[in-house]
């Protein structure tokens, strides 16, 4: 009982210490915080206000042209070049791989446009990796 007290004590005392150490510092060695308050001219900002179809990240950012084109049938070129940036993020942009991949889908459907083997390499990863 005596041996947990004391030690109990010595922590205390040890935890002190280690504080006091702490706060004895030079204030030069950390730069203190600054307080960042808004520009007025954005004080009086209205609320977001997000349009159909658009996305909260789209309306963030000011880009509600392309979040209503997004969601309007876009066109089979922007569809093709958003597939293959998927496969180049799913193959860490390996365009050897991206080919092989492509070839594959290609010999099973000689007669697939290019959106139709985007869309089946994609699924063969994520079957194969997922």
């Amino acid at each position: 009982m005596v041996e947990g007290l004391l030690g109990f004590v010595l922590g205390l005392l040890v935890g002190a210490a280690a504080t006091w150490l702490l706060l004895r510092r030079s204030p030069t060695s950390v730069a203190p915080v600054p307080h960042h308050r808004q520009p007025s001219s954005t004080a009086n900002t209205p609320p977001l206000s997000i349009p159909a179809g658009a996305s909260l990240l789209d309306a963030m950012l000011g880009d509600t042209e392309s979040a209503e084109s997004s969601s309007a049938e876009s066109s089979p070129e922007k569809m093709a070049a958003d597939l293959r940036q998927n496969l180049r993020v799913k193959y860490l942009h390996d365009e050897v791989k991206i080919k092989r991949a492509l070839d594959v889908e290609r010999q099973r459907d000689p007669e697939a446009s290019e959106i139709e083997l985007l869309k089946a390499a994609i699924y063969r990863w994520e079957r194969e990796n997922g």
